[in-house]
């Protein structure tokens, strides 16, 4: 085992420098490290629009779901009578980059609800890398319920 040694010059003791630097480069490197530990996440929209998600309907964000930080986030919202995005009820359901590389055009469950958590919709969406394609069941005039899938769109993919 080393011995301990203190530093002396002319007498006078030494002591090492305890900040970045001491050390030549040590501080650059904290730099370079921070900046990856923390990923920058565009925040623009990946896709906008109103998507029911139904039977043929395909969705391509800008981004494949590879290249995003963690995935994609898909903002669902209130569709009005008058066949215009409402503004309300927002809801938002995440799908992970790795679902796009192991589990390449499955299908996902988006379970949706309104505000007062009658008439809940189920939305079913094939996932690949680089785009999303619908399924019969999302525009629905009516369900099995006897209401309707078109209650709520897609109207926007953000990269999270």
């Amino acid at each position: 085992m080393a011995d301990i040694v203190q530093l002396e010059e002319k007498g006078n003791l030494l002591y090492p420098k305890t900040h970045t630097s001491a050390v030549e480069g040590l501080k650059a490197e904290f730099e370079n490290l921070s900046k990856n530990v923390q990923p920058k996440v565009d925040d623009k929209e990946l896709w906008s629009g109103a998507w029911y998600g139904g039977q043929g309907q395909v969705t391509t964000p800008s981004k494949p779901l590879s290249s995003c930080t963690n995935g994609w986030i898909l903002q669902w919202e209130g569709y009005s009578e008058q066949g215009a995005p409402n503004s309300s009820a927002f809801q938002f359901i995440y799908i992970p980059k790795q679902f796009g590389i192991y589990h390449q055009g499955r299908g996902v469950v988006c379970m949706i609800n309104s505000y007062n958590g009658g008439n809940p919709q189920v939305k079913y969406l094939y996932v690949y890398n680089d785009k999303l394609s619908g399924h019969a069941n999302n525009a629905l005039d009516k369900d099995t319920t006897g209401k309707g899938t078109k209650m709520y769109v897609l109207t926007k993919i953000y990269e999270y």
